[in-house]
Parts: C-alpha cells; structure tokens; sequence
C-alpha cells in the first residue's frame, strides 16, 4: 500500500524520512483504495487478489484527471 501511495505521489524510493504507516493507510483511504474495513492492512499481508484490486483502483484513479486532481488534493493535507 505504501508503495503506491508513494508511487502516486510521485516520490521516489530513496527518501530519506521516516514515513509512518499510518499516514499511508489514511492516504490510502482517503482515496479510496482501502476502506475502514481492512484497516489492519499493514498488520499483515496481503494476498495478490487484495494487491490486484489496489492496483485497479489505483489506475482507474490516475487515468481519470477528475479523480486524480481530487486525490491529489485529499492527500496532501494527510502528514
């Protein structure tokens, strides 16, 4: 999950901070990628159908400029 919230974000994978899981499932909820139901998401792991569907939401997310702007603008007050 992290990763493409990273990926959507457009950072890289040599940052240096120190990002909290946390942020990242909010993130990932604020887009719409996860729900309140599968919070425990980072407390174990994912199957690939889980991962597929992230993946699916995602793309539809970023080839839609609406839905991307929106998620963009979501996000950026979560840190």
């Amino acid at each position: 999950m992290a990763v493409l919230i990273r990926m959507f974000e457009g950072k890289t994978s040599n940052e240096t901070s120190d990002p909290r899981r946390g942020d990242y499932y909010l993130k990932a909820r604020a887009l719409g990628l996860t729900t309140l139901n599968n919070q425990n998401t980072f407390n174990q792991q994912i199957s690939r159908k889980e991962i597929a569907i992230y993946i699916a939401r995602l793309k539809t997310i970023i080839l839609d400029p609406t839905l991307k702007a929106a998620g963009l603008s979501k996000i950026v007050t979560i840190s």
